[in-house]
């Protein structure tokens, strides 16, 4: 009988330790995949930025992430493997279509899922002025190229009534122009276009516009049609805003109090926007004007719901104080999300900019619970396996409201980090889709 015992409770603790196993391999696999990203500047042999290109990501050999060169910066973004933890990140720099090795600094940078780490690379792409290959679509030497000037449109812009004919021109011939009509970047946007003809714009427009030859970009050329029979959103008076693609968006959110500056009087359109910057816009945008309804009225019970709310992020601590109510908010209305980490502890990470995956995933929360449950077709991007599959139908959804886009070669770039100005774009675009009647 005692041995019957003793067998019987193997029997129970050998199940136990089975469950808990295959219960803890569930949760695990249920978690997502924490993205990893690295962001600084490239310069060459003589020290100099290099302006244009792409930055290459190798972990193991495997190529896994890109980001295009921008005035010598660049911001890659990727979700590893767990195959890679650990081992150490190579990176190249493509220019025209040669690859160049790059060293970093800090010189050893090991794959950490979540890391967010500021990297300095010094590569092998020629100085200026030195022989560095011909430039695709063009004769001569990458340095020897020049950028074409910037687009011109007619008619020039200003105050209309109705509708108006656009035309858009290059004086370099053979170059591409790419534009856009929602104030995103053309020469990355998702929703940029290469002018091929004339279009017709009703309502009051910023046409930003580039051309493109051998493998350059103009400088932005921005035309703002104001249609006198709408009437325009209140003044921008930010310093940094004077001609910018995003101003009249941006207007109508400040108009309505939905979006504000920094103290010094600028907007900083080309920031990343933050969580903790996200969670006040998301908030003011939708009014979550309380943590709880229930609690309305009595401000020590707000209080205490919302450190309830905080208490949760082991980071809470780094919740700058004018986001904290505003995260707790969005937190409460299952907007935001925090993230597992490998110490069981739950952060927030107000400081770290949004990806288009994350704020896919917020914004379909929105149009779920304003207009029901969406049952969309994938939106089949070119990168589509590269989409986490925690935000593949979050994806769907805002593709096909239109909200987020694809870029032009058809791939959405899930790991991309979202600027403040792109940001007000697709808060305009919620807000109108749930207001449709």
């Amino acid at each position: 009988m005692r041995q019957l015992k003793k067998k019987s409770l193997a029997v129970v603790l050998f199940t136990f330790v089975f469950i808990f196993v295959l219960g803890g391999l569930v949760l695990a696999a249920e978690l997502p995949v924490i993205p990893t990203c690295y962001e600084g500047t490239v310069k060459n042999k003589a020290g100099e930025l290099v302006q244009t290109g792409v930055v290459n990501v190798y972990i193991g050999g495997k190529l896994y992430a890109q980001d295009t060169i921008e005035k010598g910066a660049f911001s890659a973004c990727f979700e590893g493997e767990q195959s890679v933890f650990n081992q150490p990140a190579e990176f190249k720099v493509t220019v025209g279509e040669k690859e160049y090795p790059a060293q970093s600094t800090p010189s050893e940078i090991k794959y950490q899922q979540g890391d967010y780490l500021s990297v300095n690379l010094l590569s092998d792409v020629p100085a200026q002025g030195t022989s560095g290959g011909a430039a695709p679509g063009g004769t001569g030497t990458v340095s020897e190229q020049q950028a074409p000037k910037a687009p011109v449109a007619a008619p020039a812009p200003g105050n209309y009534t109705g509708s108006v004919e656009i035309s858009l021109s290059s004086s370099a011939a053979g170059a591409k122009i790419y534009y856009t009509t929602d104030g995103t970047n053309p020469k990355q946007s998702n929703t940029r276009q290469e002018y091929k003809e004339k279009f017709t714009i009703k309502t009051t427009t910023a046409i930003k516009a580039v051309a493109y030859l051998n493998n350059l970009y103009s400088e932005e050329a921005v035309f703002i049609y104001q249609n006198s029979s709408t009437p325009a959103p209140q003044a921008v008076e930010f310093t940094d805003l004077q001609g910018h693609w995003a101003a009249v968006v941006i207007g109508q959110l400040v108009e309505k109090g939905i979006i504000s500056g920094y103290e010094d009087k600028t907007f900083r359109p080309n920031k990343m926007i933050s969580r903790a910057e996200f969670s006040a816009i998301i908030a003011r945008a939708l009014a979550l004007d309380s943590v709880d309804p229930s609690i309305k009225g009595c401000g020590s019970c707000v209080n205490a719901s919302y450190n309830a709310k905080l208490a949760e992020f082991s980071d809470a601590a780094d919740i700058p104080v004018w986001a904290k109510g505003s995260v707790a908010e969005a937190v409460y209305a299952d907007l935001l999300k925090g993230y597992p980490e490998a110490d069981g502890e739950n952060t927030f990470r107000p400081a770290k900019p949004l990806t288009r995956a994350e704020l896919a995933a917020i914004l379909s929360r929105v149009l779920v619970q304003k207009l029901g449950e969406q049952q969309q077709p994938p939106a089949n991007f070119t990168d589509q396996k590269k989409i986490p599959v925690w935000a593949s139908e979050a994806v769907n959804t805002v593709a096909q409201k239109g909200i987020v886009k694809g870029y032009p070669d058809g791939a959405f770039g899930p790991q991309k980090e979202i600027t403040r100005a792109e940001t007000a774009a697709m808060i305009v675009r919620l807000l109108e889709a749930i207001s449709a009647p």
